[in-house]
């Protein structure tokens, strides 16, 4: 892969990372609360960048799903590192299911966006962008350590 390539691949995850743990702290202050409490703006602006990953793995999905099913792959061996977390986090291996899946957590983010949340919302997010966010960090430590040359300046 070249340098730029590299380079591209740690940037975006690291933006997912950073997405993901924007939103595990204020998910955090929201059960530390042990009360359902209004958020300010500035919550409700990290808490919508979820959308972006949860748009992002839909897209994907629907990319690679009809070639998985049409030669009988399980999607989770034509997926990226963040999806193939996704899935093994929800034990799904097929399109339907995890598009379902991905539906739950965006009305789990619209219900916490719109303070009409319970503390499972919460937990489901939570557990989803913990998993997201330990994924896209082992995944920068691969590509920093597979090209030390990229490192370098």
């Amino acid at each position: 892969m070249l340098e730029w390539s590299y380079l591209s691949q740690a940037w975006s995850l690291c933006e997912i990372g950073k997405i993901a743990s924007d939103a595990l702290s204020i998910l955090s202050e929201i059960k530390v609360a042990d009360t359902i409490r209004k958020l300010d703006s500035d919550s409700i602006n990290k808490l919508k960048r979820i959308s972006t990953i949860l748009d992002a793995l839909k897209k994907e999905i629907e990319a690679i799903g009809g070639v998985a099913d049409e030669f009988n792959i399980p999607l989770a061996d034509v997926s990226s590192p963040i999806l193939q977390k996704f899935l093994d986090l929800h034990g799904v291996a097929n399109i339907r299911d995890a598009t379902d899946k991905i539906e739950m957590l965006s009305e789990a983010l619209d219900k916490l966006l719109a303070d009409e949340y319970e503390f499972a919302d919460v937990e489901q997010l939570e557990s989803f962008l913990k998993a997201i966010l330990k994924t896209s960090t082992d995944e920068v430590e691969k590509l920093m350590s597979s090209s030390d040359s990229v490192w370098v300046t």
